[in-house]
């Protein structure tokens, strides 16, 4: 007898644990962000493809580079863009990353400040598809920010 009432009494402990409302859980996805680059690079964020998130070296304590890769459409070419921008003499700048909920609310920012342009790198071109598929161009500027806040 001991052994069903016990039996009983933790089936009701676990009634109650899931008759009350659990934690809300939502984990951020990769896929939903916006980055803004500075207004004269003249890169809209739809064409940023993927970007690194801050890390903080321990060690060196400084921020790691950061790669952010782009979409080339034929017009207007980010190409073009990046190429002008390895022309002019681009002083330090600063970058916002906003992560998004499922609707489109920013639930995260990044502030990446005192940014540099480290490398400019045009993407690839290839005479054979990979997987039976072909590949895009992909143009790709890495900087080193002097600091990252997240807001």
């Amino acid at each position: 007898m001991k052994k069903f009432l016990g039996y009983i009494y933790k089936q009701k402990i676990m009634a109650d644990l899931i008759s009350k409302n659990p934690i809300p859980f939502e984990p951020k996805f990769e896929n939903r962000f916006i980055v803004t680059l500075p207004k004269k690079f003249g890169i809209d964020p739809y064409f940023v493809q993927s970007m690194n998130r801050p890390t903080y070296n321990l060690k060196k304590k400084s921020w790691e580079n950061i790669k952010i890769e782009f979409v080339d459409p034929i017009e207007p070419s980010v190409s073009d863009k990046l190429f002008d921008l390895c022309q002019k003499k681009v002083k330090k700048f600063d970058i916002e990353v906003k992560t998004l909920d499922p609707t489109g609310v920013s639930i995260e920012t990044w502030s990446i400040k005192d940014c540099k342009i480290v490398e400019i790198d045009f993407g690839n071109w290839k005479y054979y598809k990979i997987k039976e598929k072909d590949t895009i161009i992909i143009p790709a500027m890495t900087v080193n920010p002097k600091k990252c806040i997240l807001l």
